[in-house]
């Protein structure tokens, strides 16, 4: 079994930066989340594996599964409780504005659609596991601009400053939405 586990947490992905560490604020709540998101994605057996492991070693877990699993939810999510803050959208987010001169369009590839759809979806379930949290309500915001829904975007983003009035991404993201 221990061959199993080993195998699968290798499996995972490869570890992005030294010893990701989670935050304090990722608490019982998060975990039970992180575990129903896991259970989303791969099924039971890879979220036993994850609630089996201490907490350093669920912070890498995270850092390694979510970075190859869900990219998007891994940086506007898991990121933040792994210390690393995110204030933006991809290029294409910009790139698909009237807004913006065609002089400074890169004309960058638009994010994988399906990935962008699974992480709205995974955002919903985060959503509905922990309603009070502003991390969560940030996160689904930006993952609405990604998928271009700017209107649910912009509600997320005040969900989430309802809760915390000083958060920073999600007064940028606010911004974002409304720029859009």
């Amino acid at each position: 079994m221990s061959v199993l586990i080993f195998t699968l947490y290798l499996l995972a992905g490869v570890p992005s930066a030294p010893a990701a560490e989670l935050e304090d604020a990722f608490g019982d709540r998060a975990s039970q989340a992180t575990t129903a998101l896991i259970t989303a994605v791969v099924g039971a057996d890879s979220a036993e594996i994850y609630e089996s492991f201490d907490r350093a070693e669920q912070a890498a877990y995270i850092d390694r599964f979510w970075r190859s699993h869900n990219p998007p939810l891994h940086k506007y999510y898991f990121s933040h409780h792994l210390g690393i803050r995110r204030y933006s959208v991809s290029d294409y987010f910009f790139e698909r504005m009237d807004k913006i001169p065609e002089l400074f369009k890169l004309y960058v590839n638009r994010p994988d659609e399906s990935v962008v759809r699974s992480a709205d979806s995974l955002s919903a379930i985060l959503i509905s596991r922990l309603p009070d949290d502003p991390v969560a309500q940030s996160a689904r915001g930006y993952v609405l601009l990604e998928a271009g829904k700017f209107i649910e975007a912009d509600r997320a983003f005040l969900e989430a400053l309802k809760k915390n009035r000083s958060f920073a991404e999600a007064r940028n993201g606010r911004a974002l939405a409304l720029l859009a």
